[in-house]
């Protein structure tokens, strides 16, 4: 449904010498891609119970430094080697070949593009396979890359301040000034934000005008955008979160945490907000969709762990292991492991093999209901019993009845069937959701259209 880049890094805290910067999104699947750090062949699990899918790579991977993400239209997994070659992954196959070499940093756009920023600073452009250099060449090196929806590349470069620049190799350069390399992109890239002492800086880069700063209180040290890309989370030096409305361009609310966050991470598919302290190997986590604090829980922070599979899985390294956890279970219970794992990398995809199905991932109750909500009689019909299983493209949750509204009202202006499915209760949340579809299959096309993040849901 979406292309990834690099998982759980929207932003920048400015990598350390002789490290890749951080590329921009993650997207949770159907199966998890286990690549062994120190070379070998790849192996493929699914669904909450991190169960073996029989999957193995034809070839065995060189050793690795990080993984990039995987492009759905193409079947692709990306990443880059201890030499610093960019290894593609064909799942289909099983087959593995080299993109490009000499590569310092790497993201994956959201529409499937692949850009490069080789040892000279140039930038490639690697799209259908084929590796393409673009008429730039960065000033220097970069401490983020985002990609955006428009088949361009976002920069960031510099170190107590910041400068953003714009390639495309078709048109000049478009660059602003920011006040700091602490930063995130929307999912689609048509916003960058950026933390700051003196507040969070928007920065619209297709609208070519200076960035506007928004004061949030207290001193802000990190930035991340939602899964939907309407809201923006801020860590802050001394408080708790703030929450920023990006269209109305201001703090909405706050939500309370156990301490400051250093860094976060928002799953993919929205619902759930991880933090961390600057300190320990603790992990915080958030319900987005009530806005309250879930729990705490130990376990290192990674480039590509912990993240968020599907509606509400954890993964997360312990130990030795890679355990997958039930965030909507009390205590976060276990729901899989993967014995001696925790030295590889691991990249969750929206694929599985032919003929094969993964044990779906925990799907999260509602309370006083086995199943998930349910909408009002209007607003989904009930379909016959013999008739076949519809499936909805789920935008967003809220507990904001009128954002909902107003948010499905937006997207029929694009021209697709969005509706508000009404939770049974004041403690649920308000499903803006597409549809419905006949089939899995034409849900996902639709969803490639659509060009939001969303993921199937069954009512």
């Amino acid at each position: 449904m979406l292309a990834v880049g690099l998982m759980a890094c929207q932003g920048s805290s400015g990598p350390a010498s002789g490290a890749l910067p951080p590329a921009s999104q993650a997207v949770p699947s159907t199966s998890l891609l286990r690549l062994p750090r120190a070379g070998g062949i790849p192996r493929l699990y699914g669904g909450g119970t991190l169960s073996d899918l029989g999957w193995r790579g034809r070839a065995r991977f060189p050793a690795l430094q990080m993984v990039v993400g995987f492009d759905q239209d193409q079947a692709l997994a990306y990443a880059v080697d201890s030499g610093g070659s960019l290894q593609g992954l064909d799942v289909t196959t099983g087959a593995i070949r080299v993109l490009t070499d000499g590569v310092r940093g790497v993201v994956l756009g959201p529409e499937g593009t692949l850009w490069v920023v080789n040892e000279e600073d140039d930038v490639v452009r690697i799209r259908n396979r084929s590796a393409q250099p673009v008429d730039a060449t960065l000033p220097g090196r970069p401490t983020a890359l985002y990609g955006t929806g428009d088949r361009q590349l976002i920069a960031i470069e510099g170190g107590d301040t910041a400068r953003a620049l714009l390639v495309s190799g078709s048109e000049p350069g478009i660059s602003a000034d920011l006040p700091s390399t602490q930063t995130a992109a929307s999912p689609w890239g048509d916003l960058v934000a950026a933390a700051a002492p003196t507040g969070v800086y928007l920065w619209a880069p297709r609208a070519n005008t200076p960035p506007r700063r928004i004061r949030v209180g207290g001193t802000p040290t990190t930035v991340r955008f939602s899964a939907s890309g309407h809201r923006i989370y801020v860590g802050r030096a001394d408080e708790n979160l703030a929450v920023i409305d990006r269209y109305a361009g201001e703090r909405i609310g706050d939500i309370r945490i156990p301490g400051a966050a250093a860094g976060l991470r928002v799953a993919p598919y929205g619902g759930w907000l991880l933090a961390r302290p600057a300190e320990g190997d603790t992990i915080w986590v958030v319900d987005l969709a009530t806005g309250r604090f879930a729990g705490a829980l130990r376990g290192p922070w990674a480039t590509d762990l912990p993240t968020v599979l599907g509606d509400a899985t954890l993964l997360v390294r312990e130990g030795a292991d890679v355990v997958a956890r039930d965030l909507s279970g009390e205590g976060f219970p276990e729901t899989g492991r993967l014995k001696g794992a925790a030295s590889d990398l691991f990249l969750p995809m929206p694929w599985v093999p032919p003929g094969s199905q993964p044990e779906p991932a925990p799907q999260r109750p509602e309370p006083g209901t086995p199943d998930a909500a349910t909408p009002d009689t209007a607003g989904i019909p009930a379909a016959p019993a013999d008739a076949p299983s519809i499936v909805y493209l789920q935008v967003s949750r809220s507990q904001n009845p009128a954002w909902a509204q107003a948010l499905a009202g937006e997207i029929r202006d694009e021209g697709f069937p969005a509706l508000v499915i009404t939770p049974k209760s004041g403690d649920e949340a308000y499903r803006v959701v597409v549809g419905p579809y006949p089939s899995r299959e034409s849900a996902e096309s639709a969803g490639r259209r659509l060009g939001r993040p969303s993921f199937i849901y069954h009512p």
